[in-house]
């Protein structure tokens, strides 16, 4: 049978199809079937992994340790550092307070003393009697061995008590490592100043100080630990603080 000029042309337009789908540029050289090869970077860049964190069990553990400390121009944050009744705060917040005291989850309000404060740094530490803090066990600070782990790109986790709220958790990561201060996104509002920035096992690893136009700052949890280190006894012990509740 003679074929027209069009049944000609179709026919090779059809077999040129079958060619190029067979072809091994587009099935991939040494593909099994059913398999496509995904290209790959030169360098073999790691991907930035996506991961879910569930804070619960975090907040439930360290919720009842945490303050909100009121003074006479408002209020900010707190932790419990030490079982003898010390608590560790901003230095602006407690700054020229004639009224000083603390709230616990539990919202008991207790009379606060001043021990010791460090301008230079923004940091103050607080003492209660230490008959309120028994269930509320101090924090644990991240040791000075472990300060490495401390990178950009870490997720963290800032509580506190901002905006006249009480007792949030904010989440986000450690965006840049400073000599005295860890900047992120984690969201810090008026009232967050004072309370512990932790990671995702618990451990403080700064202290809540400012946010400014979606960028937060923490002071390095290694210059608490110094202001701690050089506490007094004697010193301590002459702090009078009200064993009743306010």
């Amino acid at each position: 049978m003679k074929l027209s000029r069009l049944q000609v042309l179709t026919c090779l337009a059809i077999s040129g199809l079958a060619l190029v789908l067979s072809s091994p540029c587009l099935l991939g050289h040494d593909s099994e079937p059913g398999e496509t090869e995904i290209p790959t970077s030169a360098t073999d860049t790691p991907r930035a992994t996506e991961v879910a964190y569930d804070y619960t069990a975090l907040y439930e553990r360290l919720s009842g340790s945490i303050v909100k400390v009121e003074v006479d121009s408002g209020s900010g944050s707190g932790f419990v550092v030490d079982p003898r009744g010390l608590i560790a705060t901003n230095y602006h917040v407690v700054q020229n307070t004639r009224f000083l005291a603390v709230q616990f989850s539990d919202s008991v309000l207790v009379r606060a003393e001043i021990v010791k404060l460090s301008a230079r740094y923004d940091l103050a530490i607080l003492k209660v009697h230490q008959s309120f803090v028994e269930g509320a066990p101090p924090l644990k600070l991240l040791s000075p061995k472990r300060e490495n782990i401390i990178k950009a790109g870490m997720p963290v986790v800032a509580f506190g008590s901002p905006l006249s709220q009480t007792f949030l958790a904010t989440q986000g990561i450690v965006s840049k490592v400073e000599e005295v201060a860890l900047l992120g996104d984690f969201l810090l509002e008026p009232g967050n100043s004072g309370g512990p920035l932790v990671n995702l096992e618990g451990e403080v690893i700064g202290v809540n100080t400012f946010g400014l136009q979606g960028i937060a700052g923490a002071v390095r949890v290694s210059y608490l630990r110094k202001l701690l280190d050089g506490l007094d006894a004697d010193q301590l012990e002459a702090v009078e603080v009200s064993d009743h509740p306010l």
